[in-house]
Order: structure tokens, then sequence, then C-alpha cells
């Protein structure tokens, strides 16, 4: 029987694990750890979507970021083992609420659970089975449906694509049928076209899927409040997370290397809570997970993956643990922020911190404070930019000096530029390295949201060893387009830019402005879930006050429509 050649590196992380739950927490399951898993698939890359905070492998130690290129390797080979949503902040009386997700799942722990939460932050009863799913959507299904639609105004194939019926958007009547449960009433789930601004997804009014135009997308839906958190241990934030993640496989340069993965993130709890980051914990693996050199790039918001010398494993491309290695080309592995956690004025903050801690059972010996976590105290720092232990990263060598000067960033120059800091200057020991690509901080109110993107790119073969990461920014600046236009594929989403409303925040009167002179048609005030306030029609101007006086502090949302058909939504608050 042929051993998992990741065994070594997942024991000493189930063994520690296992041993942080206090006996008096065991208590009986709320819900059950999620089970589904689907791959996602480029004609380059093949990855492994996971439905709650866990991404890229199979649950066991096998990596499932898979990269299928014979300019690359003689048989698929893994650019990552696997990747995890690390959640963390504060609530008002400064207690510690963290999710976070590693290997867990390999043992039946796990921060978070499939499904919706309800507005006050309690599982939603049946959700943990109903949601243990991943929806997905094909462009070509898509195109089928709307072109039904636009042909006469109305859908009148009698056979509507069964994905189209299931897809979870707001109160769609149809899934009892297709899904076999009933969606939460009134609840905004995954993102759909609504065609005929019901506020309501119903594909047989003509209603279709938001998938940002990919040619595949993915949606699911999990939370970190309907069960203790067996992985860190950690209080639950409350937190409910929506992720929609797609491709594009088409002759745009890069794109066929490039998983996206949108995340909105929603504090359910009944307070606020501050000093919010949200994290992704990756665990690279490029070919052999023995000999990975990591870094970031701030300005590109960044982080990378490369090889320790020019070739992947030993001399003849062989891993001593195990797996397939990159024998004919090595590629260059990148996680890009592409929408980062907005601050306090609405500014996305992208990559706020790069951080890293070493596998204890690979390499060293390791400094006390830069191996695993080992209680929910630790994981917080690592999103906050600091060890493990709290002491602040520094500059050179390691990052792990007391005397040094403190940095949030390692490991931040190329690593082809010989007077930069990488590990390529740094000479560091070959060992098996966690890193962790942070943004924030935010304070989310209750019902808030935050949104955070990223991309996953894998570029062709690049020389090594200390390659210039050129190529890797230029795919990273395709996948941030690519991103951004998505606000620009359909011609009915109205842009930020083309709207200025002030004063926000505002005591009374909030100006309402569309800076293309477009004529808004109708204003909808509502609060953060939904719930209706004021609707005004027949507006028939470019410019529109909007009195809150009378409204209580907090806040709302405005959702607007031009007589052009555009629409959008700009958050508005009352103090």
């Amino acid at each position: 029987m042929q051993s998992n050649p990741n065994f070594m590196k997942l024991a000493t992380i189930i063994f520690c694990s296992l041993t942080l739950i206090p006996f008096g927490k065991i208590q009986a399951q709320l819900c059950t750890p999620a089970t589904s898993q689907i791959d996602i698939s480029t004609d380059r890359v093949q990855v492994r979507n996971l439905v709650a905070g866990s991404l890229w492998w199979d649950g066991t130690g096998e990596g499932r970021f898979l990269v299928d290129d014979p300019e690359l390797s003689s048989q698929p080979t893994s650019a990552a083992l696997a990747a995890g949503l690390w959640l963390g902040g504060l609530d008002e009386g400064n207690n510690l609420k963290l999710a976070c997700q590693t290997y867990g799942l390999s043992s039946g722990q796990t921060d978070f659970w499939p499904g919706p939460l309800s507005d006050n932050g309690i599982p939603i009863p049946n959700a943990c089975e109903n949601f243990d799913k991943i929806w997905e959507v094909k462009k070509e299904d898509l195109d089928a449906h709307i072109a039904d639609y636009e042909d006469n105004g109305m859908i009148d194939n009698p056979i509507i694509h069964p994905s189209i019926k299931s897809w979870p958007g707001k109160d769609n009547p149809l899934s009892l049928a297709n899904n076999g449960f009933e969606l939460p009433a009134g609840r905004d789930l995954a993102p759909f076209f609504d065609v005929n601004n019901d506020n309501k997804y119903n594909p047989e009014d003509g209603d279709y899927p938001d998938t940002r135009n990919a040619d595949v997308a993915q949606w699911w839906i999990f939370n970190d409040n309907s069960n203790i958190h067996s992985e860190t241990n950690g209080d639950p934030i409350k937190a409910e997370i929506a992720v929609l993640s797609y491709t594009f496989d088409d002759d745009q340069v890069n794109q066929n290397s490039t998983i996206f993965y949108e995340l909105e993130i929603t504090n359910r709890a009944l307070e606020a809570i501050k000093g919010f980051y949200v994290g992704l914990w990756v665990d690279p693996q490029l070919g052999c997970y023995e000999d990975d050199y990591i870094g970031c790039s701030p300005e590109d918001d960044l982080a990378f993956v490369y090889n320790s010398d020019s070739e992947d494993g030993d001399a003849n491309n062989n891993c001593a643990g195990g797996g397939a290695t990159f024998d004919n080309g090595i590629p260059l592995f990148g996680i890009k922020i592409l929408e980062g956690v907005k601050d306090a004025d609405g500014v996305a903050q992208g990559m706020t911190s790069f951080t890293y801690y070493n596998n204890n059972g690979v390499g060293g010996p390791w400094p006390a404070g830069t191996v695993d976590p080992s209680s929910a105290f630790q994981y917080y720092p690592y999103l906050d930019g600091r060890w493990g232990a709290g002491t602040p990263f520094t500059i050179g060598g390691s990052g792990h000096d007391p005397y040094g000067d403190a940095t949030r960033f390692v490991f931040p120059d190329d690593p082809s530029d010989p007077t930069g800091w990488s590990q390529c200057t740094a000479g560091s020991a070959e060992g098996d390295r966690r890193f962790i690509i942070s943004s924030g901080t935010t304070t989310l109110l209750p019902g808030e949201k935050t949104n955070v993107s990223y991309a996953a790119i894998v570029t062709g073969a690049v020389e090594h060893p200390c390659p210039d990461i050129s190529p890797l920014i230029e795919a990273a600046n395709d996948a941030q387009d690519a991103y951004d236009a998505r606000l620009t594929k359909n011609k009915n989403i109205l842009l930020a830019t083309e709207l200025t409303i002030h004063p926000n925040p505002t005591n009374d009167i909030v100006n309402i402005q569309n800076s293309e002179n477009e004529v808004i048609e109708s204003l909808t005030l509502t609060t953060v879930d939904g719930k209706i306030i004021n609707h005004f029609t027949d507006l028939n101007d470019s410019n529109y006050q909007l009195d809150l006086s009378n409204q209580a502090a907090g806040i709302y949302i405005l959702n607007i429509k031009t007589e052009n058909g555009k629409v959008g939504n700009n958050k508005v608050v009352k103090y």
C-alpha cells in the first residue's frame, strides 16, 4: 500500500489539534462538518473547492490545486497543498473572536459549517444539511436562458436548465422542487440579475445567476456558529460567508491559469466586531513541498511561491516526501488580493500584512513562536502582522530578530533583486512554510457586510533559482483587469464612479447626483437586511436630495435605478 506523501506534514498538526479541545467543551454536535467538494477547472488547472472554510485539498492530505501542463510536468502536479479562511476580531468587551481553518478537516475538526445564519447569528434549522452543497452554472447554459428571454421578453422554453432553476437566489420559488428544500424567506443568498426588478429570483421571469460572465461559476455559503470551534477552540464571530468562485477558459492572456474567489462576509452577531481581519492561509506545495520559497509584493497586493533552486525536488526531480514534481519547468504560484477589506472611510485596504510560520516537522529546529499555532490566541497575531507569540516580524533574514526593525511584510522584494530582501538573498534553509495574506482592519456593525476577493494564479515556466516575478505580476494585473471588468460586463450595472453621494455619513440631508447626468428614475431606501423604508418613483432628475432626519441612526442601503435601466446600491450612514 502506497503511503500518503503528505502524511508527515499532517501528523503533527492533527495531534496538536486533537489536544486543543478541553474535555468540558465536548458536547452533542449541533452541526457536523461539511462533506461536499467539487472541482473547478480550466484547460490548465483543476482546483478543488470545499464548502466550509477549506480550499484546494481533499481533506485527506492530497493537494488539489493541480496544474496540467506538459511544458511544466509530465503529469498533473500540485501548486498548493491546502488553503483556509482566517477571520478574527474583538467584540465590544475586547474578547477575541476567531474562526480559522487549516487541517482540521482531516480529523473532523472545523471552525466552519454549511449554511447561512439567522439575523441574530443563530443557526437556521436544517441549514447545515441543506447547504452542504456547491451550486454550479456554466456559461453555455446561462447564455441559452438569456437568449430565450431576450427573443420575445419571456421564457417560453419548456426546459430551463436545472442549474438555473436550483440557483439559490433570493426567494427562488423553484427551490423546493429542485433543491429539495425552501430557501430562508427574504434572504439575499446567491447573486442574480433581477430582470423585472421585483427583488426576487425567479428564472421563469427571465432572472438569471450573476456569474461575472465566467465560463464556470460556483457558489456556496457557510458560517462559524453552528457548533464549537474544534479547529482553533476560539469563540465564534457569528460570521456568515458567501463565496462565488469562477474561471475563464478563453483566449484572454493568463486567465486560463487563474481561479477567482469573491467572498461576502456578514456580521450576524448582535454586537459590533472591531479590529476585524480577513486572511487567507496557504500551505504551498509547488511540486515538491520541501524546497519552496515564499515572498510578497506589497505594492501589488500579491503573495507568491517559487522554488529554492533550479530543480524541483532532487537532481532527478524526485521528492523525498513523495508526490509529483515540476520536472519540465518550474512555474510561479501567486495569490492576488483583488479587493480588500474596506476601512471606516470605505477605502479598500488591499494586503495589509504578509506573514508565515514553519512546519515544525520539516527542517529546523525553528525558534519558539515561529511554528504552527497551538491556541486561539496564536492565530490572531498572524492576521495582525506579528508572529504567533505576539512579537513583531523584523526586516532581514528570517524575519525573526528581537533587535530588528519591525515590519508587516516579510520577504517583500523580487527574488531576482540581489539587493532586496527575499528568501533568496537571505539564504533561507529549505523547509515547509505556511503563509497568511491578510487584509484589515475594520469594524463590522451588526448586519454589516465586507467583501474580499482573491485570484489564485499559476504562470508558465520561469527560470530558477531566484526568479524574476514580473510574469506573475503581469498575470496578476490581467486578473485585476478581468475582475474590475465584471462591473461593466452587464450594461445594467451602475458604477460607483457614476454617483456622488454626500455628505456621507449624514445627520439629515444626503445629496445624490449622477455624474453622467443620467436621469434617476427611482430610489429605494432599505435597512441592511432588506426591509424597505421608502420608495420614490418618477423623479426625472439626475440630482436628488434625500431627507434622513426622521430615520434612526444606523446603516442604510440606497438602491438607485436610472431611466436607462442601470441599477446600483450604496451604503449611507445616518448618525
